[in-house]
């Protein structure tokens, strides 16, 4: 048992963005993220993954999954062009309301069996499908660039302002907006730093703000 994920045009083509003209991405293009039911390393949960820490086991001596953050299947994306191929040949009975996508030449079936090839419906001769994933399960090392001012009233509390760098929604101009914002704030606070030193900002109200120079 596996399963294959896809990123359907109905999740892609409804939003405009730029001079109301509506988003796609490439037919051919895979749609990569995660399947990790968690946030940040599963096998440092709740704690840093940083060298030297404490790390709980992936697998058992017998290869059995102990996490259940990740998946006991092999779980893999594919094109929405792939997709459509798989989809064509899929029979049972319809998807339900809101389950359709808006792949052009595909009826929107639960699956269970597949069609028999006719005339006109597109479909392969197909009596199953096999999938082999090539994966490998190590460990590596993500770096992160990390700026830190130092205040001078309360230095132990934390403002984190931060930007994603993946392209899940509109391409690189998901990430790189974003990125922009952030790389043109911390310059402001570098100059801000270098050329007056650090101020300490009291905001009374949306219109009004005294500001304190240390």
């Amino acid at each position: 048992m596996a399963a294959r994920y896809y990123a359907d045009l109905l999740n892609r083509s409804t939003l405009n963005y730029y001079r109301s003209t509506s988003y796609t991405h490439a037919g051919n293009g895979i749609h990569l993220g995660t399947v990790l039911n968690g946030a940040g390393d599963p096998l440092t949960p709740g704690w840093p993954s940083v060298q030297g820490a404490h790390r709980l086991r992936s697998h058992d001596d017998n290869g059995r999954l102990l996490l259940s953050e990740l998946p006991s299947i092999p779980v893999h994306p594919i094109s929405y062009n792939d997709a459509r191929t798989i989809l064509k040949c899929l029979g049972g009975q319809n998807s339900p309301y809101g389950w359709a996508g808006k792949l052009t030449g595909v009826e929107y079936k639960l699956g269970g069996v597949f069609k028999p090839p006719s005339a006109g419906n597109g479909a392969l001769n197909v009596q199953n499908a096999r999938v082999t994933v090539n994966n490998d399960l190590v460990r590596a090392k993500v770096a992160n660039v990390v700026g830190v001012i130092k205040g001078y009233v309360e230095p132990d509390r934390y403002v984190v302002v931060g930007a994603h760098r993946d392209s899940w929604s509109f391409g690189a101009v998901d990430p790189g907006t974003a990125t922009a914002a952030l790389v043109m704030t911390a310059r402001s606070f570098a100059k801000t730093m270098t050329d007056y030193g650090i101020y300490y900002i009291r905001f009374t109200s949306n219109t009004e703000a005294s500001k304190i120079l240390y």
